[in-house]
């Protein structure tokens, strides 16, 4: 959170350590140490973090067996519940054919769906998945068509009354999860997006601040981080609205620092490819 000075003294302290030692380890540990350096596990989705923590487990000398079984088997069930969902929305997405009339459009069902599993991967959200991938489909043939154009009508159905207040009144947790996802765009922005004249917030501010690229880089990356501390202490902070809904908005932006880790991980389509792999199609070994 804001203003908790020792922990980011703490973080700056720890991690050429911790990236000497995992110059020093073993490699299921030192792999271990670069995931975390490089991917904090809070701000993970929580689906991909437990596979990786999984086979990291595994490797230990003094796991616990019946444990370690009873996360494969849990991961798998679930992952087999997520097949079936992505099947639906596959078979859904396949009966509009699209495809011939707007050819332009995207066709990213699996990273949609990748995407809704990320904000709410729990087994009885199954049919809001299924929704969220819908209408992330929609929202995307909008997109393309319109260039940004997007109409939410009747969004007020698919929440109780009382969240969709909430929502209205743009609580801080909602404005920094989208301030966060609009920097991670614009960061991994491809070069063609910048020569379509799209403003992004890295030329915004070497505009403004005259400074290089890498500067600005810089800048917005502290600006990512300030953004989770204001969701961390938001998220810990009572309200009157489920704690589900909370934790959907923090997975949602756990979720697009993933996708755009590297670059648009949802334009390019192998760039989620080992992550969609994992999650949906390649169970992990119980024997």
């Amino acid at each position: 959170m804001r203003g908790e000075d020792i922990l980011d003294e703490a973080i700056a302290f720890a991690r050429p350590l911790l990236e000497s030692l995992a110059m020093q380890s073993s490699p299921h540990l030192a792999k271990h140490i670069n995931d975390a350096l490089s991917m904090p596990f809070h701000r993970g989705l929580p689906r991909v973090e437990a596979r990786k923590f999984i086979y990291f487990y595994e490797e230990e000398e003094s796991h616990n067996e019946t444990l370690l079984k009873f996360a494969k088997l849990d991961y798998n069930r679930v992952q087999l519940l997520h097949k079936q969902e992505l099947g639906v929305v596959s078979r859904w997405w396949k009966e509009l054919d699209l495809a011939k009339g707007l050819p332009y459009v995207r066709d990213r069902i699996a990273e949609g769906f990748f995407q809704s599993a990320g904000v709410q991967f729990e087994p009885n959200f199954a049919l809001s998945r299924i929704l969220l991938t819908k209408c992330i489909q929609i929202l995307a043939l909008v997109d393309d068509t319109y260039d940004s154009y997007v109409v939410f009508l009747g969004v007020e159905k698919l929440a109780g009354v009382k969240e969709f207040k909430w929502l209205e009144t743009n609580p801080k947790l909602v404005e920094a999860s989208k301030f966060f996802g609009r920097l991670l765009n614009d960061m991994v922005a491809r070069k063609d997006e910048e020569k379509e004249g799209h403003c992004l917030a890295g030329n915004c501010y070497m505009k403004e601040y005259g400074v290089s690229k890498e500067k600005a880089m810089e800048e917005l990356r502290k600006m990512c981080d300030n953004a989770w501390k204001d969701m961390n202490e938001e998220s810990m902070r009572p309200t009157a609205v489920p704690m589900p809904l909370i934790t959907s908005i923090v997975n949602l932006a756990r979720m697009m620092e993933v996708v755009f880790q590297y670059d648009d991980g949802y334009t390019i389509a192998s760039s989620l490819k080992d992550h969609v792999t994992l999650m949906f199609v390649e169970p992990i070994p119980e024997d």
